[in-house]
């Protein structure tokens, strides 16, 4: 029961999931360009 731990990880993952999406996108369409 480490529900204190669980909730920092999920807010950071979510963070890293953001980042990499938007440089995902970037990454196409300078690719696409």
């Amino acid at each position: 029961m480490k529900k204190l731990t669980t909730k920092p990880f999920t807010r950071r993952t979510l963070a890293y999931l953001l980042i990499l999406a938007f440089y995902t996108s970037w990454g196409y369409a300078v690719e696409e360009d």
